[in-house]
């Protein structure tokens, strides 16, 4: 019985891990494409967006669309490699029409950021990576971040 439940688990794991993998999209940097807001790349709930930063300067946008008649709550996690330490922020409209920004609190190389907002009805939501303190990556060293997007509602 004990091996049944221990497998169980693992295969709840294993089967979780397979999904996340097939649902990853890439958004490896490409100089010009969404570098900027007005360039951002449109992104999905549930998504899992891989990239990395190849200057100092170098930052990677992306935007959601609440196409609901209801507010969303949108939680945004960060995967920092364990050579380079990524930031992530969000910039959103509230209920009173006012736009403002959340900043996720920077966990450091190799841990998880998270952050969370709300994003109104008919409203575009835009997400930004950078490096932190200027910090960028390198083809050919493992120095990518992960973004994935989750709606709660």
């Amino acid at each position: 019985m004990e091996e049944k439940l221990k497998f169980k688990k693992m295969f709840s794991v294993i089967l979780a891990v397979a999904l996340m993998l097939t649902v990853s999209q890439s958004a490896f940097a490409i100089k010009g494409e969404n570098d900027t807001r007005e360039t951002a790349m449109w992104a999905h709930s549930g998504f899992a967006y891989s990239s990395y930063t190849n200057r100092y300067d170098d930052e990677d946008w992306f935007k959601i669309y609440n196409d609901s008649d209801y507010s969303r709550l949108v939680i945004l996690t960060l995967e920092n490699d364990i050579y380079i330490n990524y930031d992530i922020a969000a910039f959103y409209t509230r209920s009173n029409g006012v736009e403002t920004s959340i900043e996720a609190i920077d966990q450091g190389q190799g841990k998880t950021d998270m952050c969370g907002f709300w994003v109104q009805p008919g409203t575009t939501a835009y997400i930004r990576v950078k490096g932190h303190n200027g910090s960028f990556g390198w083809p050919g060293l493992e120095t990518t971040y992960r973004l994935f997007i989750n709606y709660q509602n």
